[in-house]
């Protein structure tokens, strides 16, 4: 009787006990390809090396360049007569031979006006002219702006592709490097009428 009546519960309690450790033992389905849709379906196990090179940074610093220079699509010149400044006058003075040519810009020496002196220039291809404000009779170029172009008729002329800058305020010298030769004329904005003009002929010689 004891025997048949184990018998009656271990037949009642082995399938639950089959079915609880069937669902205890069974493990969590693993990550699918789906769950990492960057990794090309293999998941990656490569450890990459962090960047530990310190990259020293760009300290030298770059000097502005002052020196206006013509554009490099500038359209070739010729030498001619502008701003009454005939190529081969004898009011133009020549600086070829000069390492520092100058130009100032101010009152006449006898008090007459304002003009440029020399109002005429000849250089050679690669020179630099300097344009300088006379800081006694004028102090600053908003006195005498500086403008690239000629007079004609009384009226002002612009001429774009010239090296030599617009400039109307402060008192620091104008350096102009002629790369190309030609005739490049100036003016002041201000006092053109009056004579206050000139140009540079620069000769490939």
């Amino acid at each position: 009787m004891l025997t048949s009546t184990r018998a009656r519960c271990l037949s009642l309690i082995l399938p639950s006990l089959v079915s609880w450790t069937m669902a205890c033992g069974t493990s969590a389905p693993g990550p699918s390809a789906h769950d990492h849709p960057d990794s090309g379906g293999s998941p990656t196990d490569v450890a990459v090396a962090p960047t530990d090179v310190a990259v020293a940074p760009t300290d030298v610093a770059v000097a502005p360049t002052d020196v206006a220079v013509a554009p490099t699509d500038a359209p070739p010149r010729t030498l001619r007569t502008l701003n009454d400044c005939a190529p081969d006058g004898s009011d133009v003075v020549d600086m070829t031979g000069m390492a520092n040519p100058v130009v100032l810009s101010g009152s006449a020496p006898d008090g007459s006006g304002f003009l440029f002196t020399p109002k005429c220039v000849r250089l050679r291809v690669g020179q630099t002219l300097t344009f300088r404000i006379d800081q006694v009779t004028a102090g600053t170029w908003q006195v005498h702006p500086l403008m690239s172009g000629w007079i004609e008729d009384g009226s002002e002329v612009a001429d774009p592709t010239s090296p030599i800058p617009f400039r109307n305020e402060g008192d620091i010298d104008v350096h102009v490097a002629f790369t190309t030769g030609g005739t490049y004329p100036f003016y002041c904005t201000r006092h053109y009428l009056t004579g206050h003009v000139g140009a540079v002929h620069v000769v490939d010689r």
